[in-house]
């Protein structure tokens, strides 16, 4: 994996001689196949296809693959939830189509969850991307296709916090901004569209969702939760109102916002 992701094309070809596995998986590097495609580099591609290396389905619906992620979901539906969990993070809406018509799971099913944290992860975007130049706005369709399939909006998460919550805290990887605020609320307002409640309070933070806005600084989030009727006073706690926090954090323009609320 380490010479396919710097496109050591000898040692690479010397290791497959050798006897070297192009299918070898290790968490911390990925598969060769997968390094190979993040460098959009097809003579690697080329060598390792020839040794013998495979396109997984993961790979395929990470990079976008369509035809390849097609044959192996027609020989395979069980792969429905690992390739739409795949392509929900790269951005396929192809493939994210295709998987959604092979799952019947109920609206509350908890696995909805996690695949509905794919898109709003931007996974494309991230530092670990050789190359970042990529359609951003097939993620927030993703998520909304998602969510016409029936997926409720009010799954629960660990400690109780919703996808409501989730949408302030989200949007960083490695330090590095990645998710710009208009996109933060394009997201929320889809989630707010298909019925996501605001009133209620996570089990970590004592907040809601509207809590969690404001207790990560996002004015524009805050904004768009109380414009659709979210409660501007309601916490577990008295030290989590969506006021406390903007106080404790010293946002002065969300306080004044909250205030207009009251």
């Amino acid at each position: 994996a380490h010479a396919a992701g710097h496109s050591q094309y000898e040692i690479a070809e010397l290791l497959l001689e050798r006897g070297a596995d192009p299918n070898a998986s290790i968490y911390a590097s990925g598969n060769p196949i997968a390094a190979a495609y993040n460098n959009r580099d097809n003579k690697m591609k080329g060598l390792l296809f020839r040794y013998g290396g495979v396109l997984d389905h993961i790979t395929a619906g990470l990079e976008g693959e369509t035809s390849a992620a097609a044959v192996a979901l027609h020989n395979d539906s069980s792969l429905a939830e690992r390739l739409l969990w795949a392509a929900g993070c790269g951005g396929d809406p192809n493939i994210v189509g295709m998987c959604l018509r092979q799952l019947e799971w109920a609206p509350d099913d908890g696995r909805w969850f996690g695949l509905l944290e794919q898109p709003v992860r931007l996974w494309r975007t991230h530092p670990h991307r050789r190359f970042r130049d990529f359609d951003r706005t097939v993620y927030p369709e993703i998520f909304r296709m998602i969510l016409d399939h029936g997926v409720s909006p009010n799954l629960v998460g660990r400690f109780g916090y919703r996808l409501a919550h989730h949408m302030a805290a989200c949007g960083v990887v490695w330090g590095e901004v990645i998710m710009t605020e208009a996109e933060r609320v394009a997201f929320a307002t889809i989630l707010l569209d298909y019925g996501a409640d605001l009133d209620v309070v996570d089990e970590l933070l004592q907040s809601s969702p509207l809590g969690w806005a404001v207790r990560w600084g996002k004015y524009d989030l805050a904004r768009l939760y109380l414009e659709r009727g979210a409660d501007p006073t309601l916490a577990g706690a008295d030290w989590a109102t969506p006021l406390a926090w903007a106080e404790k954090k010293g946002y002065e323009d969300i306080a004044d916002l909250i205030k207009r609320y009251l």
